[in-house]
């Protein structure tokens, strides 16, 4: 099955390596993702990890990625050998050095493949215009 490719977060400048990306986003402006994490929020008291905000916009981009993409369905003829799918997210990050090390992509890529049991690849690019979660969410 061929890669899909995701480009989360990123600015139109960073998206022409990638032209046949599905663009996934968080801005209240033009984005088409919504988070919603009052509990978090409040726990955390004023204070938000640049780490967090990024894990929690990865696991949001990939959730979105999953949703995107369909397996087939059982009448498909060739569903069982369809079933895994190929993903690749370039993912917009504020603590690029972190996410690009090999032993934290490999542990992502590995933890998500077991879960999902799809083909998991990750781009992470600098994160060029940083929101806080709060900015960029509906708190309900």
């Amino acid at each position: 099955m061929r890669e899909r490719v995701f480009l989360c977060g990123l600015e139109p400048k960073q998206t022409a390596e990638y032209p046949d990306g599905t663009f996934l986003s968080h801005n209240p402006q033009t984005g088409n993702l919504t988070l919603r994490l009052e509990r978090m929020r409040r726990r955390l008291s004023g204070s938000e990890p640049e780490r967090l905000t990024d894990l929690i916009e990865i696991a949001s981009y990939v959730f979105a990625a999953d949703r995107n993409v369909s397996r087939g369905s059982a009448e498909d003829r060739a569903y069982s050998a369809n079933w895994r799918r190929t993903f690749r997210l370039v993912v917009a990050v504020q603590e690029l050095e972190f996410w690009q090390r090999h032993d934290v992509k490999a542990a992502l890529c590995e933890a998500l493949g077991f879960l999902s049991e799809d083909d998991w690849n990750f781009d992470f690019v600098p994160n060029l215009q940083p929101r806080p979660l709060q900015g960029s969410m509906h708190l309900t």
